[in-house]
């Protein structure tokens, strides 16, 4: 490990390496003998990557890196509202066509899920509001998720009583499954 003068341990270039493998496989063996660590015996590429994870200053690297791979709570629920919130029409420039550059300045280029060109101009798919909507409403407890039945009479339900159950099942089902898709729109 290298240390600058009057400064914290630096990590060395197969360091690097072995975090950048670390972090794409989960695995410290693996990260060590892709990382280039002189070894063909097993349990010596085990030790040392054992070793690196114990290491302050990789263990610091390693979480910084997955800090910024990871989303908060409040960030996922946050995109979930921009998406249920957006208006194409504050998007879209004069001749109808939607305005990517404006989009993206706005911190909404997330929305984007598809941009192909074509001959006609651009086909561009958005996330879907309505699905984001369905989410945001299910995060706050606005929607039901189970069916609750309670029978008065003892006997057990009646046909028409299991049919009209099968019905609310089926409601449900149907608004779960309708769940995440697309909309299209060609600009």
């Amino acid at each position: 490990m290298e240390t600058a003068p009057n400064s914290a341990p630096r990590l060395t270039d197969k360091q690097r390496a072995w975090i950048d493998y670390y972090v794409i496989h989960k695995n410290a063996t693996k990260a060590a003998e892709l990382a280039g660590y002189d070894s063909d015996d097993y349990s010596t590429l085990q030790s040392i990557g054992s070793e690196n994870l114990s290491k302050p200053v990789i263990r610091a690297e390693l979480d910084r890196r997955f800090r910024e791979r990871t989303m908060t709570a409040d960030e996922v629920v946050g995109r979930m509202v921009a998406a249920a919130r957006f208006d194409l029409g504050e998007f879209l420039d004069g001749e109808g066509e939607i305005d990517l550059v404006k989009l993206k300045a706005a911190g909404l280029g997330h929305l984007v899920r598809e941009s192909i060109p074509t001959r006609e101009g651009r086909k561009i798919t958005l996330a879907d509001p309505d699905a984001a909507l369905k989410l945001v409403a299910r995060h706050l407890g606005l929607l039901a998720d189970r069916l609750d039945v309670t029978l008065q009479d003892k006997s057990g339900p009646t046909i028409d009583e299991l049919a009209s159950i099968r019905q609310q099942l089926d409601a449900l089902q149907q608004a779960s499954d309708s769940g995440v898709g697309g909309e299209e729109n060609d600009a």
